[in-house]
């Protein structure tokens, strides 16, 4: 018989069972299976299997692809490790390092540094300088055919600037 496990479940009036699923939990093991947990609770192989477990259970027809599973599923699946920010602290040595495309590794400085992602000059807010947030704007609202305009938007704020006006207060 194994020895009596001696911690801060030990005396709460609840199952064996439960205190073992605590543990795991704890330790960020995979409540099932005793493996490294990926999400809070369990492996990758038992998170999709929920994931699919309630997808029936609610009748679900649509799958919400941006969801986390998902993408860590294409992510093992292609093999492919994305690489969305560079950390303040990355140092061009660490970003050289990278297994990405030299753009990307270019873009992630300009980012880390506050910089325009595409010309180099210095960002007002996001990624990019007042010039290409214009010109980004526009080619997005060629594209999917938008008529209307929202005028409190950052880029249109940040285009009466340049042109000399003061820009629209935002309540």
């Amino acid at each position: 018989m194994p020895p009596k496990i001696i911690d801060e479940l030990t005396d709460l009036p609840i199952s064996p069972g439960r205190k073992s699923w605590l543990r795991r939990q704890r330790d960020g093991l995979c409540v099932r299976c005793g493996e490294p947990a990926v999400g809070v609770s369990f492996c990758f192989r038992h998170w999709i299997e929920k994931r699919e477990r309630e997808r029936i259970r609610l009748g679900s027809k649509k799958r919400y692809k941006g969801a986390p599973s998902y993408r860590l599923e294409q992510m093992k699946s292609t093999g492919r490790r994305r690489f969305k920010d560079a950390e303040p602290h990355m140092s061009d040595a660490e970003i050289a390092a990278l297994p990405i495309s030299q753009q990307r590794k270019y873009q992630l400085r300009m980012k880390r540094d506050g910089r325009c992602t595409i010309c180099g000059a210095p960002a007002s807010q996001g990624l990019r300088c007042p010039k290409h947030m214009v010109q980004q704007r526009e080619s997005k609202r060629k594209a999917v055919g938008t008529k209307k305009r929202w005028k409190h938007a950052l880029s249109y704020r940040l285009e009466q600037g340049i042109r000399g006006a003061t820009p629209p207060r935002v309540t």
